[in-house]
């Protein structure tokens, strides 16, 4: 073969260089596609509350005092995954006949009743806001939802003491936002008035819930006007100095266990 001349090696090296350029393109415009693929399959994934059922109308996140002790960072949680899926959550606190000051639970009420969340003080036991209750999940189609040993169960069974007879049950596989799979067992029961409730054992929902960390201040209503005094951008309120939330948690604005759930919230946030 001749010796290329200048122009011609020049020529080359363009056409080499123009190949090289539209192969990275091709590797870069495949990867868009198999992102795009991933974002897709990601958004297309129903979430774990629609897995279970898609007409849910209500959320209904039970804590209890005593034993267990109340969990804020689950009540918290639950309140969050509600928010997300768009359902109206009511708060029911049982046992509160364990309390030996009533106060203690009038002043946890009086915190979420604040941020306009229903909330309704039962006991299992004696009886006590079961007809409140039962009001607040007429015409619904309520999930039930709480820690293991909160009296989800025993709620039902106040509601109606046939509750167990009548109630149909379900084995689920659950598939999580991170592709992951969890058993569970679901409990339907009708009740009169129509109205549809549904009981999760098996998995703590809590645990499921996908929020960005630097988002999860956003589901925190009573953090909004004190973070306009933040001084610092894009503030996470842990750590950070002349902190608007930490100052009205300082001064008795924002209930300190409620600060305190969103701390531990974060903490377990990506």
């Amino acid at each position: 073969m001749k010796d290329l001349t200048k122009l011609e090696q020049k020529q080359l090296r363009h056409l080499k260089q123009e190949r090289k350029e539209r192969l990275r393109l091709e590797r870069e415009e495949e990867r868009e596609k198999e992102l795009s693929a991933e974002i897709e399959d990601v958004s297309l994934r129903e979430s774990m509350i629609r897995q279970i059922t898609k007409n849910v109308s209500q959320l209904v996140v039970v804590g209890s005092f005593g034993a267990p002790p109340l969990a804020w960072d689950t009540l918290d949680r639950l309140l969050i995954l509600a928010e997300l899926e768009e359902l109206e959550a009511l708060v029911c606190l049982n046992k509160i006949d364990l309390l030996k000051n009533r106060g203690e639970a009038e002043r946890v009420a009086r915190v979420y009743r604040k941020l306009n969340y229903p909330v309704v003080l039962a006991s299992a036991a004696t009886g006590e806001g079961f007809s409140e209750l039962r009001l607040k999940m007429e015409q619904k189609h309520s999930v039930v939802v709480g820690e293991c040993g909160v009296g989800k169960t025993a709620l039902l069974r106040a509601l109606d003491p046939a509750y167990e007879q009548k109630r149909t049950r379900r084995d689920l596989n659950l598939t999580g936002s991170d592709g992951m799979s969890c058993s569970c067992t679901i409990y339907d029961y009708k009740l009169a008035h129509a109205t549809e409730v549904m009981e999760v054992n098996g998995i703590n929902l809590h645990e499921h819930v996908p929020l960005p960390q630097a988002e999860a201040h956003r589901y925190f209503p009573d953090f909004g006007e004190p973070s306009r005094e933040c001084m610092a951008e894009g503030c996470l309120h842990i750590d950070e100095k002349d902190c608007g939330v930490m100052q009205a948690v300082a001064e008795g604005t924002i209930a300190k266990p409620r600060y305190a759930s969103y701390v531990k919230i974060v903490a377990t946030l990506r």
